[in-house]
């Protein structure tokens, strides 16, 4: 029960930083 909550948040918070760099931080013109 311990190892799948913690399971879930990891992969959970690398997902979001890494989508929002892309066209966030990166491509803000092109997106828009």
């Amino acid at each position: 029960a311990p190892d799948q909550p913690p399971v879930a948040t990891e992969p959970l918070i690398p997902d979001p930083p890494a989508a929002t760099p892309r066209w966030g931080r990166g491509n803000t013109s092109s997106s828009d």
